[in-house]
Parts: C-alpha cells; structure tokens; sequence
C-alpha cells in the first residue's frame, strides 16, 4: 500500500542558492544537473535532514535517526526491501516529476563481492558502508526545462504538508545551519600527494596491459589515492568544482 504524495509549486531560491541555505544542515543531498540544457539533465532534486538512514556492512545492518544508530540486525537487503516497501509513495495527480520522497544514496562498488566470487588484497581502511541510503520525506525540485520548481513530500511518519512545509522554512532561511558557502579565491586546499609514486603507477600500467594481451584479464581499474590537508568547506569545494565542470548529472 502507497501513500498519495502532495506537490506545490515553488518560486525560492535556485540551485545554487538553495543549497547555501542548507548546506549546513545533516544529511543534505543535492541531485544536480548543472547543464541543464543536456537532453537528461532536466531536473534537480535537493532535500536534507532525512527522517532516517540505514547504513549495512557485509551482513549487518543499522538504523539510524537524528545521527544516532536506534537498531541493528542482519540480512541487510531484507531490510532494505521492507523500508522500501512501507515507504512507498503514490505521485501527485496531475504532476510528473521523477521524485516524490525516498531513499537517496549509494550501492558501493565492493558490494558486488557478496554477489561474486572476487579475490582481491586491499586493505579497508576507510571502511565505507556497502550501502547507505537515507529516507527523505521532502524535496525541492526544480524542471530546468520548464523553468519550474516544486516542493514535494510524503506522508509516511507524518503529514506530507508538514515535511513541505519545515523544508521550506529552511530553504526561506538565508544562513540555515550554518556559515554561508562561496566560490572565491581558491584557498583550501594544500598540495596532493598520491599513494603511489610516477614510476610505481606508470609501472603498473604496463603490468596491466601485460596482462590484457596475455588474455588474463579484459578489463582492470587502476586507481591511486590522493591524500591532502583541505581547510575549505566541503561545500564551497563543491560549488568551485561545479562551477568549473557543469555536467548534466552531479551529486
């Protein structure tokens, strides 16, 4: 059983602005299509503070609300498929949009190594959930190629017309949560420096090319990580970048 989505149409703030309301704020997402005149880059969809999140590592899996875990348990897509499934949402009469409240988030790409068969001798020392998916009872969504913009919600733990409405008041907020991002002078961030030297990366390409002729492999990503000391908001680096490289899809 769904419950029926409600939809209003919005004349705030843009894109970029919106987001300096809210970047403050837990768990903001910001699904951006910063070349809107792209065939698909037709929408951006903004949404913070989630109802809930759940996070799963191997085959465990945890709940957390207001930033704080308040259950666990085991057979982590089992779960997921039950959140799914109480949390789903009829759209609006009458609107098309891609969004009507839901989970936002990430499958990882190690994911695929409870699935298959993979040998591998990385050390997980950052150890990022294999999913993490946050429930979100309202959005703002603004249709670049109607030159439209719509508050949405959902109405699962509460009335949609109240999460529409504290989003809102947040986004109508111009310092909510926090200091104000801009895109300035390039201060924040010091030197790079890779895990991997010149000649140990250049060497493991011919290594993997070896291998592509050998007919051992087909394929092979080959990455190096880049450590530095950033003193710059995370999202003022963002807008920088966003300014810098437009793409019809960014998060």
């Amino acid at each position: 059983m769904s419950v029926r989505a409600c939809a209003a149409t919005w004349s705030g703030a843009e894109p970029v602005e919106a987001f300096r309301r809210l970047a403050g704020r837990r768990g903001v997402f910001w699904l951006d299509s910063s070349l809107p005149r792209a065939y698909d880059g037709r929408f951006s969809i903004m949404g913070c503070e989630p109802r809930f999140v759940v996070g799963t590592r191997g085959q465990e899996w945890w709940l957390e609300r207001g930033g704080a875990i308040v259950e666990r348990g085991m057979q982590p897509l089992q779960k997921i498929e039950e959140l799914i499934a109480a949390c789903r949402t009829a759209p609006a009469d009458g609107v098309e949009l891609p969004f009507w409240g839901g989970a936002v988030g990430w499958f990882s790409y190690d994911l695929g190594r409870q699935f298959e068969r993979v040998e591998g001798t990385a050390v997980d020392d950052l150890r990022v959930p294999d999913i993490r998916l946050a429930w979100h009872d309202a959005a703002v969504i603004w249709d670049h190629h109607a030159s439209r913009a719509w508050l949405v919600g959902a109405g699962w733990e509460r009335p949609a017309e109240a999460a529409m409405a504290e989003l809102a008041g947040w986004l109508g907020a111009p310092q909510a949560g926090g200091a104000r991002p801009e895109v300035g002078p390039h201060h924040g961030a010091s030197t790079c420096v890779s895990d991997l030297s010149r000649e140990d990366y250049m060497a493991r390409v011919e290594t993997a090319r070896d291998s592509i002729a050998r007919g051992e492999i087909y394929q092979v990503n080959l990455v190096q990580r880049f450590t530095c000391e950033h003193r710059e908001d995370p999202a003022t680096t963002y807008l920088r970048l966003r300014a810098r490289n437009p793409a019809p899809f960014a998060v």
